[in-house]
């Protein structure tokens, strides 16, 4: 438990921003479409979770290259070597830390949008919010997986 929140730690840099940087630009570009003149169109799930998917690619990747910087330089790597701590679970610690903090993003930003077209009456389809998290939370896992090997 305690690899697993101090990755969680390690993480947090880098994370909170993106998830600031997601939920800001979610919450923007859902505002512009609510209130542009074409209301009464119904939104492509693209169109409402652009900011999500864009962040499913880039958050797995730089999380990856975050959660495992420790393995370029020659102390840390030698410190968290050093620690009583098996290898396989140090590395499930950092993975399980950023899917944390993958999921939780995603979520956060999916909630957003969500209260945004249902609080400015504008029509869209409620099914997209329900695919939204696993399609993006499968996007960054793929994209972290990609980056952690």
């Amino acid at each position: 438990m305690k690899p697993y929140l101090e990755s969680i730690r390690r993480l947090s840099r880098i994370a909170l921003m993106l998830l600031v940087l997601c939920v800001a630009a979610s919450v923007i570009l859902s505002m512009q479409f609510c209130t542009l003149e074409n209301q009464s169109s119904i939104p492509s799930f693209r169109t409402m979770f652009l900011p999500v998917i864009i962040y499913a690619f880039i958050g797995g990747i730089l999380l990856a290259m975050d959660g495992f910087s420790f393995l370029n330089k020659r102390s840390d790597s030698d410190y968290y070597h050093g620690l009583p701590v098996s290898r396989k679970r140090l590395f499930w610690a950092i993975t399980l830390g950023a899917i944390t903090w993958l999921a939780a993003t995603i979520l956060i930003s999916v909630i957003s949008v969500l209260l945004v077209f249902t609080l400015s009456h504008t029509p869209f389809v409620p099914n997209y919010t329900l695919v939204a998290v696993p399609f993006c939370l499968a996007i960054s896992l793929l994209s972290f997986a990609a980056a952690a090997i």
